[in-house]
């Protein structure tokens, strides 16, 4: 699962401030597209990655955060804290055509959609929780794109993101040995499960875990 539910509920008695009339809105279909989509997917079609958004602003010209706030019903709004990977409100949220508002100004917001591995980072991870995480999720991409999928390039890669420089990363491979993972690029780490160099591995082990994992194409 996404490792923190970020969109905080409004405080029993204390309500965080709404927006006012200066904040923009947009359906939340449009701020988290596939959202809806991916929670369509019957759960054994999604557990092997998790589909995540990060949303970045600049800040005020005070140095403080603009705000951010999901519209629950009733005018009533949930603060939305987008200092980490976000998880998009509930998919009723979605058909009842509720908006996200926010007083940033226009064009300064930013959305990234991701595809990860679930679950808190870890050490090691075996080849076939890889492939499986990269096979899901190509197939959920192509039932949510249709006859465009045809025209995007296949998801083979997962790129491992630390911080701080990489640390030392090695492929296990099938007979219990260790060879190291010569994709290493500053703090990040690249695995090509189906690639030449990882022929006959069975997973691979880092130094420390990384912050994230990402599945993308080859470069």
């Amino acid at each position: 699962m996404i490792t923190a539910l970020l969109v905080a509920a409004v405080l029993a008695g204390q309500p965080e401030p709404g927006p006012g009339p200066e904040a923009r809105s947009a359906p939340l279909e449009d701020v988290f597209p596939f959202w809806t989509d991916y929670q369509a997917l019957a759960v054994d079609e999604r557990d092997a990655f998790d589909l995540t958004y990060t949303l970045s602003a600049p800040l005020r010209g005070d140095g403080t955060d603009f705000s951010f706030w999901v519209e629950t019903g009733g005018n009533t709004y949930a603060k939305l804290d987008i200092s980490e990977p976000v998880i998009p409100p509930d998919v009723e949220s979605f058909e009842r055509g509720y908006q996200l508002f926010t007083d940033a100004p226009r064009g300064a917001v930013q959305v990234r959609m991701t595809l990860t591995l679930p679950g808190p980072p870890k050490t090691e991870y075996s080849r076939q929780d890889m492939e499986a995480a990269l096979a899901q999720s190509g197939n959920a991409m192509r039932r949510a794109m249709g006859i465009r999928s045809l025209f995007m390039p296949r998801l083979d890669t997962i790129r491992f993101v630390f911080d701080g420089p990489a640390p030392e990363a090695d492929f296990l491979t099938e007979d219990g040995g260790v060879r190291p993972i010569t994709a290493v690029f500053s703090h990040e780490v690249l695995v090509t499960p189906g690639s030449r160099e990882s022929r006959n591995i069975s997973g691979v082990r880092f130094g420390r875990p990384p912050l994230y994992a990402v599945l993308e194409t080859g470069r």
